[in-house]
């Protein structure tokens, strides 16, 4: 699934950085649409094997310090495009010192990040405010 996804992703890069021709603002648009398609499906196939190995109780953490709000920070910015979408308040708010927590910062964010189920289990119209 990732071989497919990675050569997709190469002529992309290659379209969009000029080294194929000049595009025009809608041919630039609609790429960087399928770019961000092609990165939400490389993160899906992630989450996917994660879960698939997390299934089989084989699932391997990586702990060491992590900073709790860029872990927030990375899992505001995949999920405000769904959030502003369905018109959902998420809101974000820097804390004034870092706090480092011991965590695997991947599986806390697969396990945070609500961008699937952010547009199917939230109405619109609510406020999703995490603080730290």
């Amino acid at each position: 699934m990732r071989t497919p996804l990675t050569h997709l992703t190469g002529y992309l890069d290659l379209l969009l950085s000029g080294d194929l021709g000049p595009l025009n603002p809608q041919q630039r648009a609609a790429l960087e649409v399928i770019q961000r398609s092609s990165e939400r499906l490389a993160q899906l196939i992630e989450d996917l094997i994660l879960f698939s190995v997390s299934e089989k109780n084989q699932i391997y953490l990586n702990i060491r310090p992590v900073n709790a709000f860029e872990l927030l920070s990375s899992v505001y910015q995949r999920n405000s495009p769904k959030a502003i979408e369905r018109q959902i308040n998420f809101h974000f708010e820097p804390p004034e010192s870092t706090l480092l927590v011991a965590a695997d910062q991947e599986k806390v964010s697969w396990v945070l990040c609500c961008k699937d189920r952010l547009g199917r289990d939230t109405p619109s119209g609510v406020c999703c405010r995490p603080v730290l």
